[in-house]
């Protein structure tokens, strides 16, 4: 049975927390409001180091886009580390879930302004 704890991390330790969950784990999925250009910072650079089985999904709808929420670069840079995204019109989660095991569920969205 998967243990109980709760932890808090804050805007300072959130990002370091995802990457070690990253090298950890196989799975890895995230549904997050909206990305910023950076989105991709929040996941280990090297491959080796990132879930290999990675899907995220966020709010890349026409008007998140055009109210500056959502950023084309940071779906680009994301699709540079899987193929399998999605959107989803007005989703406000956001959550990391490792291994079916672990979750991460804050108010931080996928970028810098969110830190």
């Amino acid at each position: 049975m998967p243990s109980s704890r709760l932890k808090f991390y804050t805007e300072k330790t959130v990002v370091k927390r995802i990457h070690e969950l990253c090298e950890k784990s196989s799975t890895c999925r995230v549904a997050v409001a909206y990305c910023g250009e950076a989105a991709h910072m929040f996941f280990p650079e090297k491959p080796s180091a990132r879930p290999a089985d990675l899907q995220i999904i966020v709010d890349a709808s026409e008007s998140a886009v055009s109210h500056g929420l959502t950023n084309p670069n940071g779906i680009k840079h994301l699709l540079g580390l899987t193929t399998a995204i999605r959107s989803l019109k007005t989703l406000h989660a956001k959550m990391f879930v490792f291994d079916e095991d672990v979750a991460l569920v804050g108010s931080v969205n996928m970028s810098e302004s969110s830190l």
